[in-house]
């Protein structure tokens, strides 16, 4: 397959969220995702001019690749042998950091912007945790989630 064809692969899966997929699928699709951020910024910037506009643009690319992103991150935690629950592990984080942040502004003291530092902090921890499962290799052979993704595309038992 082209980086073309892994990059469009979450598209054509877009919400399987079972089976397996191989690391140049999800970072391909991850650099397509950033590139039409990049473009759909800079078309929210032209359109608006300098206004505060919302960003129609920017919205719908990330409306259009969320989906996809959460079930290809799902899939590639799978190809871990992981649950591919842990998708939710952001968003879940995201909830409670802002819930930190409205009590932490809520309560007005130190300890409030103490602990909205720790929940940032802990927040970073996770995407860097994250990021380093998208890029370690899947399990050799099949696992609880499928056949292995490199040997079905070989035709072979791939070694990683």
């Amino acid at each position: 397959m082209s980086p073309i064809d892994y990059a469009l692969t979450p598209f054509r899966k877009f919400a399987t969220f079972s089976g397996r997929a191989r690391r140049s699928e999800f970072w391909w699709f991850y650099l397509l995702t950033i590139i039409g951020s990049v473009v759909a910024n800079l078309i929210d910037a032209t359109i608006s001019g300098g206004d505060a506009s919302p960003p129609y643009v920017s919205l719908l690319w990330t409306l259009i690749t969320f989906i996809p992103l959460l079930a290809a991150m799902a899939r590639r935690f799978h190809d871990r042998d992981m649950t591919g629950l842990w998708v939710l592990a952001p968003v879940l984080g995201g909830i409670g950091l802002g819930v930190l942040m409205v009590t932490g502004f809520a309560s007005g003291g130190g300890g409030g912007m103490a602990s909205i530092g720790i929940g940032v902090l802990l927040l970073l921890a996770l995407f860097v945790f994250m990021l380093v499962v998208m890029a370690l290799p899947g399990t050799n052979g099949p696992n609880r989630f499928g056949d292995d993704p490199k040997a079905s595309e070989h035709g072979h038992a791939a070694a990683y």
